[in-house]
């Protein structure tokens, strides 16, 4: 499990310039996730003062326990320049397929399953 949490009601600062890369995944329950609003209901998508940006996913194989293997959940200011790159996650329950889901995730997407179609430029 890869997780970059943050929430509405913490501080300032920024998460950036990280690469997760090479990493083996067995009925991962949370494969990929950046969620900025953390342990929050946040119905409005406020927005966030810590900034996410330069995140590089690369090389990821194996698992998930959870439909949505990977998670992008940012707040309106959006996370910049997120890179997912040669990753293969597959569903470990019989005749279900991993999923992925964006919100405000700006960045590439290079060979990558789940299809990630939400990702923005």
């Amino acid at each position: 499990m890869i997780r970059t949490t943050t929430n509405v009601k913490g501080g300032s600062g920024y998460v950036r310039n990280i690469t997760f890369e090479n990493i083996k995944l067995i009925q991962a329950d949370n494969s990929i996730i950046i969620d900025q609003h953390y342990g929050t209901k946040n119905p409005n998508n406020e927005a966030v003062s810590l900034e996410i940006s330069d995140v590089i996913f690369k090389g990821f194989e194996g698992t998930s326990a959870n439909e949505k293997a990977i998670r992008l959940n940012c707040s309106s200011n959006g996370c910049f320049n997120i890179r997912l790159e040669d990753i293969n996650i597959v569903s470990s329950k019989p005749n279900k397929k991993a999923k992925a889901s964006c919100q405000n995730a700006h960045g590439i997407v290079q060979n990558v399953t789940p299809h990630v179609s939400c990702m923005l430029q």
